[in-house]
């Protein structure tokens, strides 16, 4: 199987510690609007769709994007997303635990 990483950034997963080099990336666009109040406190919706297409699907191949761009596709089933995060002493990112699928 192919993985093609469209998150911007690299991606390894430390179970195989492999890394996967970022070949491309694909966003998303977010809108907010207040939808309430309640006791004077605003509630918000937040809604999230693709600002970037995937390219088509091609059998054999899986493309790696960001959680919240998997969100926005339901429909495809050869995309994943980092899995639980692997984080060093600073705090900051360094691997992730496999991959998670809609």
């Amino acid at each position: 199987m192919k993985f093609i990483n469209l998150t911007g950034h690299p991606v390894t997963d430390i179970n195989t510690n492999t890394t996967f080099d970022s070949q491309g990336c694909v966003r998303v666009k977010a809108t907010t609007e207040r939808v309430y109040r309640s006791k004077g406190i605003p509630v918000y919706r937040t809604t999230v769709v693709a600002e970037d297409q995937l390219p088509d699907p091609v059998e054999g191949t899986v493309y790696i994007v960001s959680n919240l761009y998997l969100n926005t596709c339901t429909e495809r089933t050869d995309v994943v997303a980092p899995g639980k995060v692997v984080r060093g002493a600073d705090g900051m990112p360094l691997a992730c635990r496999g991959f998670r699928c809609n």
